[in-house]
Formats: C-alpha cells, structure tokens, sequence
C-alpha cells in the first residue's frame, strides 16, 4: 500500500515539474538606417548571428540573449613597398562595423500550426567601430588597428513569424523585422564628396553623430532544444 501511494506521489510530482522549452536560432540580417542615422549618409548594413531564449515560466514567456555583427561601408586601396630588395604589394582596407548585443524578452503563445506569430522586446548595447587592415598579399600577414570605436544605449522591438515547413517540426523558418533605437553614437561614414584615388581608405569617410537607429528584417532557422529529439 505505502509502496503504491509512494509511486503515485512521484508521478504526480512528475506531472506538475516544469521542463521550460530553450530555443536556438542563426540568422541572417539587413540594417537599414532611418531617421537621423539615414541623414548622416550611414550607408545599409549586412550581418547576422544568433539567439538563445528559455522559458521564464508555465506561461509562454521567454527571455535570453541575442548576438550580431554587421557591416557597413567599406573601402580599399593596393600599394607596393620595396622590402629587402623585392618588390611586395599590400592591400590597406578600412571597415565600418557594429556589433549589436541584447537581451530579448518575447511573448508567444502556444501554436503548433504552420505560423507562430511573436512579439519580442530588446534591450541592450550597439557597439559601432571602424578597422582598417593592411594585408601582404604574398605572405598573407596582417597588421590591423581600430580607427574609432564608440557605443550606445539600444532598445527597441520585433515582430516575426516561425514558420513550421519541415518534417521535424522542432525545425521552424524564422522572418523578423526589428526596430532598433537609442541614444547617440559617433562612427564613420562615406563623405559626400568622396572620390578616389584615396591616399589611405579613411580618407572617404568622415565622422558623424547620431541615434544608430535601423530596422532589420531578417531570417533565419530556430530550433526548439526542448522537442527536438520527439520527431
């Protein structure tokens, strides 16, 4: 008897412990710069990275960390240096990047039909920076150097769609479209009247201040860690 009520206890403890469902996700992304940050001639930006949500609770609510790297514009000049006697070409680049890292807190409720619609809000850092790189193009060493490098304040919201199309339907395909805002930042970008021949690349850019403000459609796989073995 003892031995029947003991079993019963444990599968009703069993029942009621929470298993929180855990995502992970990779994408690829567009940034494309709106108001004051589209004034100050900031070019598009490509990139992507990748997400990790878990479940807060018994309710459909999660939170955890994105990551993503983008590049804006970019420029690069080739020049010779005799070196011991010999001739060698290098190749000097300059890039305009940012690294964007948030927490994200989503809301989505239960649905297992082909669109699961969600509603994300982020919080975190836009570090932008500029790098140039000089590259021996025989020996393939380098040398690089950041040029600037400034961050602010990010936050901002999503929407998306997980799209359930394959077999294993822990497997979804993943459209978002984020706006992202914050407080100022200084970067480079392209002059105006920027022409080559440049002496060096960072002679076409200039530095601006400004909100780095963009939306950023994007998709991307994600994968429920949770479920993934049931399929």
């Amino acid at each position: 008897m003892l031995f029947l009520f003991s079993q019963a206890l444990e599968a009703q403890e069993s029942e009621n412990k929470f298993y929180p469902y855990m995502y992970l996700g990779g994408h690829l992304q567009a940034g494309i710069p709106v108001q004051l940050f589209k004034d100050k001639a900031q070019s598009g930006s490509y990139g992507g990275g990748g997400l990790f949500l878990v479940q807060l609770g018994p309710r459909p609510i999660f939170a955890g960390l994105e990551v993503n790297v983008h590049r804006f514009d970019s420029e690069r000049i080739t020049f010779e240096e005799v070196i011991n006697g010999f001739v060698e070409q290098f190749e000097q680049t300059t890039k305009n990047n940012a690294l964007l890292a948030h927490v994200v807190v989503r809301a989505q409720p239960w649905d297992n039909s082909l669109f699961r619609p969600y509603l994300d809000g982020l919080f975190g850092v836009k570090d932008l920076y500029t790098r140039t790189t000089v590259e021996n193009v025989e020996t393939e060493d380098t040398e690089s150097n950041t040029d600037l490098q400034d961050w602010s304040l990010s936050y901002g919201f999503a929407v998306g769609v997980q799209l359930g199309v394959f077999r294993n339907e822990a497997v979804t395909i993943d459209l978002r479209c984020s706006y992202l805002t914050g407080n100022n930042a200084t970067f480079y970008t392209r002059r105006p009247d920027a022409v080559g021949p440049f002496f060096i690349p960072l002679d076409a850019f200039e530095t601006q201040n400004a909100p780095p403000s963009m939306l950023i459609p994007q998709i991307g796989v994600t994968v429920d860690l949770s479920t993934v073995d049931y399929y």
